[in-house]
């Protein structure tokens, strides 16, 4: 089976691989992804709002971190 490898583009390097998704594993992934939303869709749009704002609030304590992993991908 085939590897999806995610590639340092100033390096070459292979930072890591992952084995390539399968149909079934495609088909189990939007079930769960549409059971997610589904359930999402049910919380009150305060509840929805206070944990989008608890995103933010980590995206922004992490940035340095995740503007190093958006570079290196």
């Amino acid at each position: 089976m085939e590897k999806y490898r995610i590639v340092n583009p100033a390096t070459g390097e292979t930072v890591r691989e992952y084995p390539t998704a399968t149909d079934a594993d495609l088909r189990a992934a939007l079930e769960s992804a549409d059971s997610a939303q589904r359930a999402w869709a049910t919380r009150e749009p305060s509840e929805r709002a206070a944990v989008l704002h608890r995103v933010a609030d980590l995206y922004e304590e992490r940035r340095e971190q995740l503007a190093a992993v958006i570079t290196r991908e």
